[in-house]
């Protein structure tokens, strides 16, 4: 779109005129681009018109449109129904109609296609009956097909049977349906017989499928590992067991790469005798700590007289209350196929089968736990029950179904009401947070290796503190950072896989996985958690095909998340791993800033940041009054003195706080306040030692040096008031919205010390800007202003909403303000036009000279108001800071930016025009699109606009966070 609406603005002088083919309207677009770049004398991007090639064939679509009509294009597509093909992929498939000899057709067009024929049928009173006929046999068999195979699909069949695409002529189609409704009748009838047996309960179809492809190709190894993830008391057991049942069972050979329908049953059967043997297996008895006993009693109180108790428990607690139930029951490690936690996720067939599981267990011996069940949906409620109506009352092992307290009451009494128990007791819980976390240490071994770095504000070191932990408990451990976004299971599980093998690589034995958790994740990344814990893996019970993470006893993990409700965000945090609450302070402060890689596994990079040594210097002999004049005046005649011998680094960071004038920022710094604080006084102070106006030389300016020392003084001051005000509006931490109503937005300052910059660094012009030209000019002791006036310093003064090009004074205005922005932006092709507009006679009127500088007709009203916006925004970028646009649809914001970027700059402007679509993948490809312009010419300025940003879905402000924030 920002493509086709910079096209619309260079050919805007001949839209009016008609062009008959497209080709003539790029000849024309072609010469005016070479006019255009002639005049500009080359200094603009030239439009890349790659992306008019790749609309071709929808521009050939739209031409065919506009000729033959819908109907008698479905006519002559469907006369050309050649072959169906069907693809299936893990974990879906795709159905595609070509045609003879080119050209396909989804589904959704074919019967769109059909429906259009038949309607137009009726309109030609039957003359077309014979193509009629045989299209709706074709369509209709098609269709058929489709419903079979979503059948064959849903069974699990097909990834046995199916293993590429198929490829179906349309002569054939009766016979593939036939052969694919008899394979399927005879799948289902096998499965029959499957499900009838209770052990195999522990997986789903899919993961049984999974399985006894992996025992046919002897993969010995994964088989064990899966099957320890779910029975890991049977430990002991599984290896030679797994041996044996590979030894006996099919294997996969010769000229098929799968499993006949008849082995792959033979070999679930076999599988159902294995979990038999191993299911009962109990581990040695555990020595409980006097709190897990006396809770153990507790619970047993609740189990005189019945086998199913429903029970409530406060939130905070719930999860570390259901694994001490199950430890302090039964003297045993956690037993994963023993608990089921409810999620969002859970359905109908898994509760189903758990409970399966529970109708075959040892009524005196084991314990099951359904841990939120006020999360079940209707149908997964009537699964328990049914689950509990088949066993005899006499037959029922201990069920604990465990609620939390006040959280969805009618969905826990409606649950006790079927199952004839009373739902509203409170469990009385006789342990603390601390207690359980010493617990679980010893118990769960992979907790004692999860770390929690935690703070209520973004910015507190969290990521710096969790790399010092890296380096403390290793040497070099392999560390690799992962951007959590969604937090569900798929996400984590390609990360952690791409992990595996880059360190099956690099063959470290330790490594340490360092999970950035954004707010964007979902509710489900608590029970992830608790699952890498239990089971010590991470896998979908769902998605087979996505495989399994095992952690090793070698693997930290450290997580990071900024959240104002702390613990409560992940309740497991409060007894498992260890927690360390993050704050800004001055032992974890550093000149030293972490680079984040975008890519997994790319290193981190450490950069000494000038900025902030720079900056530590200049707020101590700011501090310093009179004498900070002489340090000044030592470091402008020695530059190179400015990164030398750098302060202390605690010395830096009471500076750095002290330099807020905001109580929000100074009380509650992060680390991003203190660097974007630092980048932008590091931008002024790199130009000012080199200026006549700030260094020794000053004084031949002001012919007094007490006067020169003042105004430096002025300007130190007025810069850190620009800076906190700059600061401010980015990192305020306003707390519950109450400091944002405030504020006073229509009358604020705003204002800006602008210095002018060419490209080698040197000052070339300097202006004051703001709301108020009294006010700015107070910002100044009364004995300097004279001098200023003189020195041609400018304090410009814009405001209002009234267009400025229609007055002869406001024409004055904007053209000093379109010099002070040019000398802001500070490259060649600004510098070029300074000069164009400093060219002109002193009698050549000002519109006319802005005509030149921003061209004719640009359709663009010039205010004080969007002038000032557009000098705020390039100030920061130009100082290192993030820009964020506010305002509601409509009010300008990407005129704004286009017109300053795009039209005044003549930069690269690219727009994404963000919504709920819009994916990582998509604002990746646009940043790497940029970064090749840069690469191809290194003077290219590029400037992404990502508009409607808040559209997005959450994870892709996620990733908008990091690329703005996370990388020093």
């Amino acid at each position: 779109t920002g493509q086709l609406q910079t096209l619309r603005t260079r050919i805007a002088p001949f839209l009016q005129n008609e062009f008959k083919t497209y080709q003539d309207l790029l000849k024309v677009v072609r010469v005016s681009e070479e006019r255009f770049a002639q005049r500009i004398s080359g200094r603009v991007q030239p439009i890349d018109c790659k992306w008019l090639a790749n609309m071709l064939p929808e521009i050939q679509a739209a031409v065919r449109a506009s000729i033959i009509s819908p109907s008698e294009d479905a006519k002559e597509k469907l006369a050309k129904l050649r072959q169906v093909v069907i693809d299936p992929k893990n974990e879906s498939y795709s159905i595609e109609i070509r045609l003879e000899p080119t050209g396909s057709l989804s589904m959704e067009e074919l019967k769109q296609a059909f429906q259009l024929l038949d309607m137009a049928a009726v309109d030609d009173g039957g003359d077309s009956g014979e193509l009629i006929g045989r299209t709706r046999r074709n369509v209709g068999l098609i269709e058929k097909l489709s419903e079979v195979f979503r059948h064959l699909y849903a069974s699990g069949c097909i990834t046995f049977t199916f293993r590429e695409r198929i490829f179906i002529d349309l002569a054939d189609l009766e016979t593939e349906i036939k052969g694919m409704q008899d394979q399927l009748e005879k799948w289902t009838d096998q499965w029959k017989e499957i499900e009838e047996m209770p052990f195999l309960s522990l997986f789903s179809r899919g993961y049984l499928i999974q399985l006894a492809d992996l025992i046919g190709r002897n993969e010995s190894d994964d088989v064990k590992s899966i099957l320890k993830i779910r029975l890991p008391s049977g430990a002991s057991k599984i290896d030679t067991l797994v041996n044996q049942l590979i030894q006996r069972t099919p294997r996969i050979g010769g000229e098929e790469d799968w499993l006949s329908v008849a082995q792959l049953f033979k070999i679930l059967r076999h599988l159902h005798q294995l979990i038999e043997a191993i299911f009962h297996q109990k581990s040695p008895e555990l020595a409980l700590p006097s709190f897990l006993v006396s809770y153990g009693r507790t619970l047993k109180s609740h189990f005189i007289d019945k086998a199913v108790v429903i029970l409530n428990v406060p939130r905070d607690l719930l999860v570390g209350s259901s694994l001490a139930a199950f430890i302090s029951l039964t003297n045993q490690p956690i037993e994963p196929s023993r608990i089921l936690f409810v999620t969002t996720n859970t359905d109908k067939p898994e509760v189903e089968r758990f409970m399966k599981l529970w109708s075959v267990a040892k009524a005196e011996e084991d314990f099951f736990i359904i841990l939120h069940v006020e999360r079940l949906t209707a149908a997964c409620a009537c699964a328990v029950r049914e689950g509990v109506d088949r066993v005899l009352p006499e037959r029922r092992a201990k069920l604990l179904l465990l609620a939390q307290h006040h959280h969805r009451v009618h969905a826990t009494k409606s649950l006790g009401a079927r199952l004839g128990v009373v739902s509203d007791r409170l469990l009385e819980v006789n342990f603390t947070a601390d207690q359980l976390r010493h617990c679980f240490a010893s118990l769960l071994p992979n907790a004692a290796n999860l770390h929690f770095f935690t703070s209520k504000l973004s910015g507190c070191g969290k990521s710096q503190q969790a790399m010092q932990k890296a380096t403390d408990q290793m040497r070099s451990p392999d560390y690799y950072r992962i951007c959590v976004r969604t937090g569900s299971v798929d996400e984590l599980l390609a990360s952690l896989k791409k992990i595996e093998n880059l360190s099956s690589q690099s063959r470290k034995s330790a490594a340490y996985l360092h999970l950035d958790v954004a707010h964007s994740v979902s509710f489900e990344f608590n029970d992830i958690l608790l699952s890498l814990l239990v089971h010590g893996a991470l896998f979908d019970p769902k998605k087979a095909k996505l495989g399994y993470w095992m952690i090793s006893p070698q693997t930290s993990i450290a997580i990071e998340f900024a959240s104002p409700f702390g613990v409560n965000e992940f309740p497991v945090i409060a007894y498992l791993g260890k927690h360390i609450v993050c704050e800004c302070n001055k032992s974890f402060f550093s000149y030293d800033l972490a680079a984040m890689p975008r890519v997994l596994g790319q290193p981190v990079t450490i950069n000494r940041s000038n900025a902030l040594v720079a900056t530590g210097k200049f707020l101590q002999l700011k501090q310093a009054g009179q004498e900070g004049l002489r340090m000044w005046d030592d470091i402008c005649s020695l530059p190179e003195t400015l990164m030398i011998d750098p302060l202390p680094e605690d010395s830096t960071f009471d500076l750095l706080v002290d330099s807020f004038q905001h109580a929000e920022n100074r009380n509650t710094p992060t680390f991003s306040a203190l660097n974007a604080m630092a980048s932008f006084l590091y931008r002024h102070i790199c130009a000012m030692i080199t200026s006549m106006w700030f260094n020794g030389s000053a004084v031949y300016l002001f012919e007094r040096d007490d006067l020169a020392r003042v105004f430096k003084l002025n300007v130190f001051n007025l810069l850190l008031k620009v800076a906190n005000d700059s600061i401010n509006r980015c990192w305020s931490m306003v707390n519950q919205g109450k400091k944002l109503a405030e504020m006073d937005w229509t009358n604020r300052q705003r204002a800006m010390f602008l210095l002018g910059l060419n490209e080698d660094g040197f000052i070339t012009g300097m202006n004051v800007v703001g709301r108020d030209a009294n006010a700015l000019k107070s910002m100044f002791h009364a004995s300097l202003l004279p001098t200023l006036q003189q020195q041609c310093l400018h304090f410009q003064e814009l405001r209002g909403f009234r267009n400025l090009m229609e007055s002869r004074e406001g024409a004055e205005v904007i053209l000093n303000a379109m010099r002070s922005l040019l000398l802001l932006d500070g490259t060649a092709t600004s510098a070029v036009k300074v000069y164009q507009l400093d060219s002109h006679s002193k009698n050549t009127a000002a519109n006319l000279r802005l005509k030149e500088l921003v061209g004719q007709d640009q359709g663009y009203v010039l205010t004080g108001d969007n002038i000032t916006k557009m000098m705020f925004a390039l100030y920061r970028i130009r100082c290192g800071l993030p820009v964020v646009a506010f305002g509601e649809a409509g009010v300008g914001k990407s005129a704004l930016f286009r017109f300053l970027i795009q039209t005044l700059l003549n930069h690269t402007f690219e727009v994404c025009n963000v919504n709920s679509g819009t994916s990582i993948q998509d604002v990746e490809a646009m940043i790497d699109s940029s970064m090749k312009i840069i690469a191809r010419n290194p003077e290219a300025q590029v400037f992404l606009f990502f508009d409607e940003m808040n559209t997005a879905d959450p994870p892709v402000i996620a990733f908008f966070k990091e690329l703005m924030l996370d990388r020093h």
